[in-house]
């Protein structure tokens, strides 16, 4: 295919309307103005939802949609809710926070509770006087409710939430509300607004979908306006650089993964854990020399959206036939709280690193996305033998609780053979040992403050040398496509150091992208340059 060809076969199909389309520079303007839509909602929505689900939603999506928040003013109304027989409720529709009534009102609080201050401010406006009940508090809404309808609560105690715990209740007959607890009676409170906006959602189309289609706009663009020629080969490069920086950011995206490791002085760790997936393991411990362990995914024991009440069972044996047993979750939590049981309850049994043996019973609680806080996985497994399904081997707790709460493991025997069940931060194994030999920790004179920190550490690998090298402030350790920062440490013993281990195959990627760009813009600023002083010259000759 000559020049004159590629030329008519680019005008040709450029008036094709998906051509047309892509080539258009009223796409790149659309697509760049929903760019930032959604950054600037993403990041309105990071501070109730968090940076990593907000990052998950808005930037590794096709599609999302901005909802206005219940904590913001108009976002949410709050109610009074009191027994349904209850004196107040028998004539009262709505109420001033300030009627005498309430003086002698005790009123019922959560220990975690989303709207606080949605109801400090409620409570504030009446001078402090309606302060919840300190010796009340409760895991659920469902559990507060449950309290409220209790006819020892009948009277002189109410609740103060959001009108949207109280909505879509199922047919009276089920005398059932959405949270699965009792009816309630609802009063309106006095000077609350009479609408709110947080039905109000912004549709928007997600990172993925507009990084592709800002891709194929690119690409198509170079390919359809501009020839292949020394003229265009500054633009060409420039092109291919946003191309690869845009490609680089979905690389990054599904490659990437960050963890940290945890040593202690004199210790050698081979493995890091995830700051935030989480895993259930099974692991054989009858082997004096090593411990054989099955991992699964927290996902995979996490019931079915469509299908809640079903319990999801696995086949372990498919996996690993070390492991001959059936897995069936009877109950799985996304975030936990425990509690001790009260009589008749069911709970459950786990022991101390003491060895001394508590009954705790876990307490559902609604999962979190702040940086600062952390969701605690559990779930209640069963284990049948492989070759007796019929057979059940046992019930057992497992949460990522127990390790902080300084709980051991659940652990039990068949055929002869020593198991232990845990749940646990996602691990990452190196064919290499990190040895640390020394952590120091620098202050500021006269001050607790840090001045520096750094750890001296011995890499021990299989079949290689081994070598001593120290890791500070923005002075990582790269081994093996893994960097090693210096992130932290142990500020009770000062004898422990953490490192932030970042794995990135598309590192390289974003400086390459970024170069291209330079380079063309240089050699397509040199080419117009060139030919200007060219054209000065035949002129002036």
């Amino acid at each position: 295919m000559n020049q004159s060809d590629f030329i008519d076969w680019r005008k040709k199909w450029r008036k094709n309307p998906v051509i047309a389309l892509f080539t258009s520079l009223r796409l790149t303007i659309v697509l760049l103005g929903f760019s930032v839509a959604l950054v600037f909602f993403g990041t309105l929505d990071q501070v109730n939802i968090g940076i990593n689900k907000a990052q998950k939603d808005y930037f590794e999506s096709f599609f999302v949609a901005w909802q206005y928040p219940q904590e913001w003013p108009l976002g949410t109304k709050m109610v009074m809710v009191t027994h349904p027989e209850s004196d107040l409720a028998k004539d009262t529709e709505e109420i001033s926070i300030e009627d005498e009534r309430l003086e002698d009102f005790r009123f019922l609080g959560f220990w975690d509770n989303t709207f606080h201050r949605q109801i400090k401010s409620v409570l504030d406006d009446s001078d402090g006087a309606l302060e919840p009940d300190p010796n009340l508090r409760f895991h659920s809404l469902k559990e507060l409710k449950e309290t409220l309808a209790n006819d020892n609560y009948k009277n002189g105690y109410a609740a103060i939430l959001p009108d949207s715990t109280m909505e879509k209740p199922p047919p009276p007959e089920s005398g059932k509300d959405k949270t699965g607890g009792p009816e309630l009676a609802v009063i309106q409170i006095d000077g609350q607004p009479p609408f709110t906006l947080r039905g109000i959602f912004v549709p928007l189309p997600g990172g993925y979908l507009l990084g592709g289609l800002l891709l194929a706009n690119l690409l198509v663009s170079a390919a359809f306006r501009y020839q292949l020629s020394a003229r265009y080969a500054g633009i060409w490069i420039t092109h291919g650089g946003l191309a690869l920086m845009l490609i680089s950011e979905l690389v990054t995206d599904l490659t990437e993964r960050e963890s940290i490791m945890v040593i202690n002085e004199g210790e050698s760790v081979n493995y890091s854990k995830d700051f935030h997936l989480d895993e259930f393991v099974l692991i054989d411990e009858s082997d004096p020399a090593k411990d054989h362990v099955l991992s699964i995914p927290i996902d995979l024991l996490e019931p079915d959206s469509d299908n809640p009440t079903d319990s999801p069972t696995l086949d372990l044996a498919q996996t690993d036939q070390r492991f001959p047993f059936m897995l069936v979750v009877r109950d799985f939590y996304k975030n936990t709280d425990f509690r001790s049981p009260v009589e008749g309850e069911k709970s459950f049994d786990v022991r101390k690193s003491n060895n001394s043996k508590v009954k705790i019973v876990p307490i559902r609680q609604q999962e979190t996305f702040r940086a600062d806080e952390m969701n605690f996985r559990s779930a209640v497994v069963e284990l049948r033998a492989k070759d007796a399904p019929e057979k059940v081997l046992g019930e057992w707790l497992a949460s990522s609780f127990f390790d902080i709460a300084e709980y051991r493991p659940q652990r039990f025997e068949h055929n002869e053979k020593s198991y232990r069940i845990e749940i646990r931060r996602k691990r990452y194994y190196y064919d290499f040992y990190v040895q640390l030999l020394d952590f120091r920790f620098l202050r500021y004179p006269g001050t607790d403050r840090p001045k520096d920190f750094s750890s001296d550490v011995q890499i021990n690998a299989p079949g290689e040398l081994t070598r001593k090298t120290r890791i500070y402030m923005n002075h990582p350790l790269s081994l093996e496509g893994n960097t090693f920062f210096q992130a932290g440490f142990d500020s009770v013993t000062e004898k422990q150091t953490r490192l932030q281990v970042v794995y990135n195959p598309g590192s390289i990627l974003p400086y390459l992208g970024l170069s291209l760009v330079g380079l063309g813009l240089t050699v397509q600023f040199l080419y117009h340059l060139f030919t200007f002083a060219s054209r000065r010259r035949k002129a002036s000759s």
